[in-house]
Order: C-alpha cells, then sequence, then structure tokens
C-alpha cells in the first residue's frame, strides 16, 4: 500500500509550528487539515493522555462556539504520536491565514478554569483521563515558543519590506536597498524574543553592515538578497522554522561568497588594519 501524506513529512527535521498537512476537494469545498506541531517529534517527551485529552475538549469547544470559524470547523484532535493536534476547516487556507485563530483557541486553553466541557460519565468516554493545570501549561508554552515569537505587525513589516525592495532592486537603487536590507534584518532580532540574543545579532550584523553597500551594489546580488529574504519570509509565515534556517544560512553563506568573489573581505580587512 502507498504511505499516506503524514508519512512521508520527515519528522527528524519537523519542528513545533503551524503547517498545511493536505488540501482535499470535496464537491465544490476544499477542506484544509493543519499540522498544529506542539512538541519536537523524537527530540523530546511527548504529551500526556490526559492533558491531550484536555486541549481536545477545549479545543474543539473553542472552534465549535467560534463566530467566525464555528461553521467552517470539521474536526480538532490530537495526533496518534501526542506530539500535536489536526485541525481541518472547510476553505482553502494558508498557515499564515489561521495564525490569529490558533492564538485564540490556545489563549482560551491556558486561561481556562474551572469544570472541562464534557468531563462527566454521560459526555464521555473516559471523562477521568484529564489534566487542566497541564494543558494550560502546554497550550502557554506554544504559545510563547511558537505563536508568539513573530507578531501579525511584524509579519506585515516584512511583507512591506520586501516590496518595496523588489522595487529598488530593480531600479539599481543601491543606497535604498541597504536601507532596507538592515530593516529586513532587524525586525527579524527584534522578532526573536532574546534581548541576549538580539544584541549578539546586532553586533554581528554591524560587521557585515559596514560592507553591504558594496556588497548590494551589483544589481544581480542585489536580487538575489531580496529573492533570498522572501523565501525567508514565506517560510517564516508558515511557521515552518527548520526551512527558514536553512534558507537563512544559505542567505548568509551566498552573501560571505559574494564578499570574497569581489574582493570585499580583504579590503575590508586591509582598511581596518590601516585604520587600526
Amino acid at each position: 500500500m502507498e504511505k499516506i501524506a503524514s508519512f512521508t513529512v520527515d519528522h527528524i527535521k519537523l519542528q513545533p509550528g503551524i503547517y498545511v498537512s493536505r488540501k482535499d476537494t470535496v464537491g465544490q469545498e476544499v477542506i484544509t487539515t493543519f499540522d498544529l506541531r506542539m512538541t519536537s517529534p523524537n527530540e523530546e517527551p511527548v504529551m500526556n493522555t490526559a492533558e491531550m485529552h484536555t486541549i481536545e475538549h477545549l479545543g474543539a469547544t473553542f472552534l465549535r462556539n467560534h463566530p467566525v470559524y464555528k461553521d467552517k470547523t470539521i474536526y480538532f484532535g490530537p495526533m496518534g504520536c501526542r506530539t500535536g493536534f489536526y485541525m481541518l476547516l472547510a476553505g482553502d487556507y494558508t498557515s499564515k491565514d489561521v495564525v490569529g485563530l490558533v492564538t485564540e483557541l490556545f489563549e482560551f486553553v491556558r486561561d481556562f478554569k474551572g469544570e472541562v466541557p464534557g468531563a462527566a460519565a454521560k459526555d464521555c468516554g473516559n471523562y477521568l483521563d484529564m489534566n487542566l493545570p497541564m494543558a494550560n501549561y502546554m497550550a502557554k508554552r506554544y504559545l510563547t515558543e511558537v505563536l508568539e515569537n513573530i507578531t501579525e505587525k511584524q509579519l506585515d513589516a516584512l511583507e512591506e519590506n520586501i516590496y518595496l525592495s523588489e522595487f529598488h532592486a530593480s531600479k539599481g537603487h543601491a543606497q535604498k536597498l541597504t536601507e532596507l536590507d538592515d530593516q529586513f534584518h532587524d525586525i527579524l532580532y527584534e522578532a526573536c524574543s532574546s534581548k541576549m540574543l538580539e544584541h549578539q545579532l546586532r553586533d554581528f550584523h554591524e560587521y557585515v553592515r559596514r560592507m553591504r553597500k558594496q556588497n548590494l551594489s551589483g544589481s544581480e546580488r542585489g536580487l538575489e538578497a531580496v529573492l533570498e529574504h522572501k523565501q525567508i519570509m514565506e517560510a517564516i509565515c508558515r511557521k515552518d522554522a527548520d526551512r527558514a534556517q536553512e534558507l537563512a544560512a544559505l542567505h548568509m553563506r551566498n552573501a560571505y561568497d559574494n564578499m570574497i568573489k569581489n574582493g570585499l573581505l580583504d579590503a575590508y580587512e586591509e582598511k581596518e588594519r590601516i585604520d587600526g
């Protein structure tokens, strides 16, 4: 038999995030299945059934009562591997489309107190297998480590930056492209949510910044850099951390190779030696 789609995903590389698992057409309607991955597969302990059961009850209750998505909700439930949940919505969606909804859902779970809906013998076949405090904790962890790392405002700023960068790169406006390049990296540094890491990244970027105008002055490299930024942004929008990391590493390698190719690194080090 053929492998089903979810078994073809490389779970060694898969990290917590929001992913489109698959899209199916039923009649005239597209059904989008989302992979809400909460823990890192095969790298950390899976969630226990009690907290997953609690999140399932709370998540389904939230979605079925949502003012916008209640009539679009097909299913919300746990993965067999206990590393996350599947959410099925009627409609053709991307990961970015549902960041707000998923954030609302897990804020609801994080803040919920009192009796869990459906936690009674009459309503549930295993009602004693519940752990609300751990469900609160896991929801908070997912919000903090995944959903709140980059805001919609920052995503919008990245998209605007890419749009302007593409225009100025096509026109050969090196100075403006340099400014936009700095802005792109500053948005990412701010979004990392770690003051120590942000300072370290800014210090490193300051080293590179001094050569940026020369590095981007060639229209070919300028256009390549903008395309690389765009691919990184799209991976971030998909909450695909692993792919964003790969693209960021490739971007830095390409920038370094371009500096070597054009003798910029040697020229900079010679200038530093003379000035020093």
